[in-house]
């Protein structure tokens, strides 16, 4: 049992580590926390997280020990403590993480144990966690669940939406509920879908706009992504019909060959006119040099009415 003294000396190496941005300088003072306190769990996590990707998908047995300590150790912590709020923020990156190794190592049933533990202990939206829980509750065909849980989340994401999207097209077909789940996932992030549908490609100009941690995180985001929607042929040209539409709109369908493409596509359904005038009024926006978001909104308001009016039926 640590004595006051020593457990403020532990509180005070925990928290350079988590400052200290050099791993072996942040390995470390996990080993001096370890030596004088060898059943640590935030030393365990701090070790686990500094180790290359294969070694700690090698190692989860440690992650998990530490998450299953450190949670015994949160119940006898008061609820509006500081400490407590901490830990809490660290067992949801240690659960979030836990999900993520066991999706990619291909064990599914417990990476949603985990995931599901994840969403009930999570209120700040932490993607990577809320990534692995939508797709699994696709690719395990739990649509309602899926629906339900894009319905109740506190935090509104892209990936809920996606996931919202996908669940209504395979339980009610493409119809109005399902086509508005996937505007609302572009207005979340309108640039996203047009990297899921290979439009678009992670090169150093697109990368500029994003520090390290946010295109890791779009990057992981796009390819779960792309699974999901090419599953099958019907998902794919469901969200490629109304993301081309968008983006004929914005402006983000540039090559003249792609918009002559589609406009001969609109054509044939009848809805040509109807297309231009929209893109039209979007353009006088953009001329006025409107913010790039109001701009946005407005495409997919004129693309919602245009889908409720059914002329791409």
């Amino acid at each position: 049992m640590l004595n006051e003294k020593e457990s403020e000396k532990i509180r005070k190496l925990i928290e350079r580590a988590f400052e200290e941005e050099d791993e072996t300088l942040r390995d470390s003072l996990a080993d001096e926390i370890l030596s004088a306190d060898p059943n640590n769990p935030v030393a365990k996590f701090i070790k686990w997280e500094n180790l290359d990707e294969e070694e700690s998908l090698k190692n989860l047995a440690m992650l998990e020990e530490a998450f299953e300590s450190l949670r015994a150790t949160v119940d006898d912590l008061p609820s509006d403590s500081e400490e407590f709020e901490t830990c809490q923020a660290l067992l949801v990156t240690m659960l979030s993480n836990l999900a993520s190794c066991e999706y990619f190592n291909g064990d599914k049933e417990k990476a949603l144990e985990f995931a599901e533990e994840f969403m009930n202990l999570d209120d700040e939206g932490y993607v990577v966690g809320r990534v692995i829980y939508y797709a699994l509750l696709i690719e395990m065909k739990k649509y309602e669940e899926a629906i339900e849980a894009a319905d109740t989340d506190l935090c509104e994401t892209p990936i809920s939406e996606h996931a919202r999207a996908i669940a209504l097209f395979e339980t009610q077909g493409p119809g109005q509920d399902a086509s508005d789940s996937v505007l609302e996932a572009i207005m979340l992030d309108p640039d996203m879908a047009f990297f899921v549908l290979g439009l678009w490609e992670f090169d150093e100009e697109s990368q500029e706009s994003f520090d390290d941690e946010d295109t890791d995180d779009l990057m992981m985001q796009v390819a779960v992504l792309t699974d999901l929607w090419g599953a099958t042929e019907e998902r794919l040209a469901f969200l490629g019909a109304i993301v081309f539409a968008f983006g004929y709109l914005t402006g983000r369908i540039e090559e003249q060959e792609d918009i002559s493409m589609l406009e001969e596509g609109y054509k044939s359904l009848g809805c040509l006119d109807e297309m231009i005038s929209a893109k039209q009024a979007v353009e006088t926006l953009i001329a006025e040099n409107r913010e790039p978001g109001e701009i946005d909104e407005e495409a997919l308001s004129l693309l919602r009415e245009l889908i409720e009016l059914g002329i791409f039926n």
